[in-house]
């Protein structure tokens, strides 16, 4: 959704000779959020010849409202050619370039708006975002601070400026920043969910689970927050509660692959690998480029001891990702289990490889080199240091750890 809607407030630059007239007309209706209208009444004066740049302008911005951003971009050039300063223009051509997926474009667009009217908020906020969705997290921090220095109550500034900071793993600034947007505008639906994912990512499950269901009160048809909350109480142990959660994702948004990923999860803690098999072959079907997707169906593969199918899916997997250390991982341990140890340890050396150049550690596949190599005590040392920052793989593990007790025989 737009951060800032088009800025009626500069229409007086071409005035409107009285009210009837079909720009005013159409700025009317544009405000009330009928599109449909609005755009029917910009093509009258675009017919009539009447304040064209503006009515190019509000066309465009109408039609980039309904997801029409190539019309969007059209009208707004246009109203550009009849009107080289008009900055909104360029911010929402801007903004449609960033929809479809020209961030260089968009920045550029937006830093001429900012040029023509350096002290207008909106137009730093919609740099901002062009320059966030391009990883570029440090330079949106910096232009959503100018834009809340130049209006301290823009709450979408706070949200966006969370977000960058939330990616750039500062949890902390980012809950802060929510924050201040839910004490700016209480009904924000926005700063209650990003305010629950910081909380999720700093291990805050109470608070992440009571700010879900907040965005969720505020907008029931949200389906990331249902998934997120879902997500929430699978950390808590409530897998039932996440299924219920996810279902609902699902029935709002059919395509909505965290869903799916979530309620994979919830399948593997309850015991069931069949249903979570099928979870991920969803994600597969909707995203066919899903490298994360086809390791994780690899994995739930080996722990069904269907080796072959795991094999396939792991390697899927890392010819989509070719840094996919848990594909790699993944693929080893299948190996291992069709009795291909050179192959899996070359696997897991790899994997250990890659978890070390993203500074890592991979004590699970590494016990498992330590096992191949007869170094068993090594391996019982990797494995236990993998429970001890993941209690979740123990169960898992457990089974491996005894065989390395067993190889090592009775203590003396």
């Amino acid at each position: 959704m737009r951060l800032f809607p088009l800025c009626f407030g500069l229409l007086p630059v071409l005035a409107v000779s009285a009210w009837g007239d079909p720009v005013e007309e159409g700025d009317a209706l544009a405000k009330k959020g009928d599109c449909d209208g609005a755009i029917a009444a910009y093509t009258q004066a675009i017919n009539l010849k009447t304040n064209l740049a503006m009515a190019y302008g509000g066309r465009g911005w109408a039609k980039g409202e309904k997801g029409d951003y190539a019309g969007e971009i059209a009208d707004s050039t246009k109203a550009i050619e009849l009107l080289p300063d008009f900055g909104d223009a360029y911010y929402n051509r801007g903004w449609a370039k960033a929809q479809k997926g020209d961030l260089a474009g968009a920045i550029a667009d937006d830093t001429k708006a900012i040029e023509l009217e350096p002290e207008d908020a909106v137009n730093y906020c919609g740099r901002a975002w062009a320059k966030s969705e391009g990883g570029d997290y440090d330079g949106a921090i910096a232009d959503y601070t100018k834009a809340i220095k130049l209006n301290p109550d823009a709450v979408e500034a706070y949200c966006g400026r969370g977000r960058a900071k939330g990616a750039k793993g500062n949890y902390d600034g980012a809950g802060a920043d929510y924050s201040r947007a839910i004490h700016l505008k209480p009904d924000s639906e926005d700063a209650w969910y990003g305010r629950a994912w910081a909380r999720d990512e700093k291990g805050n499950l109470t608070g992440a689970l009571a700010d879900y269901t907040m965005a969720i009160q505020l907008k029931p048809d949200d389906a990331e927050a249902y998934a997120g909350r879902g997500a929430v109480k699978g950390e808590k142990g409530d897998y039932d509660g996440e299924l219920a959660d996810c279902n609902k994702a699902i029935e709002l948004k059919p395509d909505d692959t965290e869903a799916y990923e979530n309620r994979a999860t919830a399948w593997e803690k309850k015991g069931d690998l069949d249903r979570a098999l099928a979870e991920y072959s969803k994600i597969i079907a909707l995203k066919p480029d899903d490298a994360m997707a086809y390791n994780n169906r690899g994995w739930d593969e080996f722990r069904k001891q269907d080796y072959g199918s795991a094999i396939r899916d792991a390697t899927r997997s890392i010819q989509l990702d070719a840094k996919s250390g848990e594909a790699y991982g993944t693929r080893g341990w299948a190996k291992y289990g069709q009795g291909d140890s050179a192959g899996a340890l070359a696997d897991c050396q790899k994997a250990v490889g890659l978890a070390a150049a993203d500074s890592r550690d991979d004590d699970e596949d590494q016990g498992l080199i330590e096992f191949i190599q007869g170094n068993y005590s090594k391996a019982l040392a990797s494995w236990q240091k993998a429970v001890e920052q993941d209690e979740s793989v123990q169960k898992e593990l457990e089974p491996w750890m005894a065989k390395a007790k067993a190889k090592l025989g009775p203590p003396l």
